[in-house]
């Protein structure tokens, strides 16, 4: 190459890039999904498995042993919290029980809603990192749905409270 032929590099108008950083890089931002990936899939794995006896609680079939109470606000204070029924609402609603979902907390629609969402999201996203084209970026919707979910919870806790 004569001294007056641009570099490979300079065609592309950027600097080279170590391909060590590079793939670095990306296994971190795949291992980041891949993560969420497998909390998604195992909530909605576990959730399936569980079922909920007679007493209202969430338990492991066959054992019959139940999940212990989880909510600090009802085990100090005996009142229920804005996430409280969550656990028993995700199991009945992925047994396909909508109204006993509905009636342990309303929201667990939306919660559900933004695990499941996870699923395609995050393949979508490590497929992109692998061929090399960049992540998708969504201006905030995942954040902005977390909030609102959030919010309803928060709504839906008061309006409870008063009823």
């Amino acid at each position: 190459m004569s001294s007056h032929e641009p570099r490979p590099d300079s065609i592309r108008g950027t600097e080279p890039i170590p391909s060590r950083t590079v793939r670095a890089e990306s296994w971190l931002r795949i291992r980041h999904h891949a993560t969420y990936l497998v909390i998604a899939l195992a909530i909605l794995l576990f959730g399936s498995l569980l079922s909920i006896d007679d007493q209202n609680r969430v338990v492991i079939p066959g054992m019959e042993l139940p999940f212990p109470g989880v909510c600090i606000s009802r085990q100090w204070f005996g009142l229920s919290c804005p996430g409280c029924g969550l656990t028993r609402g995700s199991v009945a609603l992925l047994h396909g029980q909508w109204q006993q979902a509905w009636s342990y907390n309303p929201g667990v629609f939306m919660v559900l809603l933004l695990v499941v969402i996870q699923l395609p999201y995050r393949v979508i996203q490590v497929r992109l990192i692998l061929s090399g084209v960049p992540e998708l970026q969504y201006s905030g919707l995942f954040e902005m749905l977390l909030m609102g979910t959030v919010l309803l919870l928060f709504v839906q806790w008061v309006i409870g409270m008063w009823i």
